[in-house]
C-alpha cells in the first residue's frame, strides 16, 4: 500500500504560529459511542458525495439497529431513497481490524431482507429515542424540506428496490487505514455482481484550546485522498472551516481504455453544444434512481443493465454511444435472448421497443442493431424514465 502524506494543520496568526497535535482516536478520552453520536449530528462529515452523488446530502435515520448479524452502528437515507450503512472502528486490537469488513458486510445482507414498513418501524424507534418523537421515514424527509407531500410513492418505491437490490453504501469509519482491510475492500469492490460500494474514512481529531477541536475527515479511495475537509468542533456543533480538493485518476477506468459516465457526459456535450448539461445529467440520474446501473463499454460507449431479482444476474437493456453525435442502440433480438435465458417473456423487450419507436433512427447504425437518437431521448426525459420504469416493472 502507498503511503499517504501526513498533514498537521497550523493555526496562523499575525506574528505567530501553533502546530496542532493530533489526537489518536484510540486514546481513552475517545469511545466508539462518541464517534456515533458525531457523526449522527453531522453528517456532513461524511464525504459520501465523492463517492457517488446519489447517497447525498445524508438523513441520519438510525443508531444501534438491530439486525440479526449485530448492531448496525449508524444509518443513513438520501431524499433519492439510497441507503449508507455506517461501521465505527478504532482500531484498538487486530481482530477489529481483520473483521470490520466481513461484518459490514453481513449488515448489508441482513439489511437487504428489510421492508420497507420494517425500515420504517426502525426509523420510529430512533427517532422516539433521539429525537423525541415517533415520526416515520417519510415524515421525517419532508420536515427537513427534502420532499414534499406528493412524492412519498415514487420514495416509497425506490427505497423498497434499492432494499432488495442492496444498492447500499458501506463506510467504514475510524482514526485510520490498516493494509489488510485495504486489499479486502479493493476486492470487494472490483466483483461484478455486488450492487454495492464500499468507503473508507479516516477522522483525524486535533485539539484547540478549552473543549474545541477540529476535525478532518479524509476519504481514501485506492490508496489516494479525494477530498479533504476541514471542521471546527464547536460545542456539539461542526464547522466547516477549509476544504481541499485534489485531482483523482480512475484507475479502474482509464487503464483499460473505457470512458467514465463524466467524459462520456463532457464527450457528448462537447458534440451537441446546444443540448444543456443540466439536461444530461439528469437524465442519468433519473435511471439510475429506478435503479439502473450504468457502467462503462469500450471508448465511447456506455452499457445500462438492470439488477434482476435474487442478486448477481444483470440483464443488459441498452447501450449509449457518443457516436452519430449520441445514439442508444441494441443488436436485434438481444434482449429478448436475455430475458428468455432469466425465465421471462420476450414479448417485455417488444413492448419495451414498441414505445421507444418514435426515437428509432436507422441511419445511426448499421442492420444488425437497433438504432434509437439519444439527443432526442435526453430531450424527451421524462416520457423515457417512464418507459424504463415500466420496462423495470416486469421484474
Amino acid at each position: 500500500m502507498e503511503n499517504l502524506m501526513q498533514k498537521r494543520p497550523f493555526i496562523v496568526g499575525e506574528n505567530t504560529y501553533t502546530k496542532l497535535e493530533r489526537i489518536p482516536l484510540t486514546k481513552g478520552i475517545f469511545q466508539e459511542e462518541w464517534l456515533q453520536k458525531l457523526l449522527q449530528n453531522s453528517p456532513q462529515l461524511l464525504p459520501v458525495a465523492e463517492i457517488d452523488a446519489i447517497y447525498a446530502p445524508l438523513v441520519c435515520i438510525g443508531r444501534e439497529v438491530a439486525t440479526a448479524a449485530g448492531y448496525i452502528d449508524n444509518l443513513y437515507i438520501s431524499p433519492k431513497g439510497y441507503i449508507t450503512i455506517v461501521e465505527t472502528k478504532l482500531w484498538r486490537n487486530p481482530e477489529a481490524r481483520r473483521e470490520v469488513v466481513g461484518q459490514i458486510i453481513d449488515y448489508a445482507k441482513e439489511l437487504k431482507q428489510f421492508s420497507y414498513e420494517r425500515l420504517d418501524k426502525a426509523v420510529r424507534a430512533f427517532n422516539k429515542t433521539y429525537l423525541g418523537k415517533e415520526q416515520s421515514l417519510f415524515e421525517s424527509m419532508v420536515e427537513k424540506q427534502l420532499l414534499r407531500e406528493e412524492d412519498e410513492t415514487l420514495f416509497v418505491d425506490l427505497v423498497q428496490k434499492n432494499l432488495f437490490n442492496a444498492r447500499f453504501l458501506l463506510l467504514i469509519v475510524g482514526d485510520g487505514i490498516r493494509d489488510g482491510v485495504w486489499r479486502m475492500t479493493d476486492f470487494l469492490n472490483s466483483t461484478p455482481n455486488m450492487l454495492y460500494n464500499i468507503g473508507l474514512v479516516e477522522l483525524e481529531v486535533y485539539q484547540l484550546s478549552g473543549s474545541e477541536k477540529i476535525v478532518v475527515p479524509n476519504l481514501l479511495m485506492k490508496t489516494t485522498t479525494i477530498e479533504r475537509g476541514v471542521f471546527r468542533f464547536e460545542h456539539g456543533v461542526i464547522v466547516p472551516t477549509q476544504t481541499e480538493e485534489t485531482s483523482v485518476e480512475d484507475t479502474n477506468v482509464n487503464n483499460r481504455g473505457k470512458i467514465t459516465k463524466e467524459d462520456f457526459i463532457k464527450l457528448l456535450l462537447n458534440r451537441n453544444p446546444m443540448i444543456s448539461e443540466e439536461s444530461v445529467v439528469r437524465f442519468f440520474e433519473d435511471l439510475t434512481d429506478l435503479g439502473y446501473v450504468i457502467t462503462p463499454y469500450g471508448k465511447e460507449d456506455l452499457r445500462i443493465k438492470y439488477p434482476l431479482p435474487g442478486g448477481g444476474s444483470f440483464l443488459n437493456v441498452i447501450y449509449f454511444s457518443t457516436e452519430k453525435d449520441g445514439r442508444a442502440y441494441k443488436n436485434k433480438n438481444s434482449l429478448e435472448k436475455d430475458l428468455l435465458k432469466y425465465g421471462y417473456s420476450a414479448e417485455i423487450a417488444n413492448t419495451f421497443y414498441k414505445e421507444l419507436d418514435q426515437y428509432q433512427n436507422d441511419n445511426l447504425g448499421g442492420s444488425g442493431t437497433i438504432n434509437h437518437d439519444l439527443m432526442k431521448m435526453i430531450n424527451s426525459t421524462d416520457e423515457i424514465v417512464a418507459i424504463f420504469d415500466r420496462l423495470r416493472s416486469n421484474f
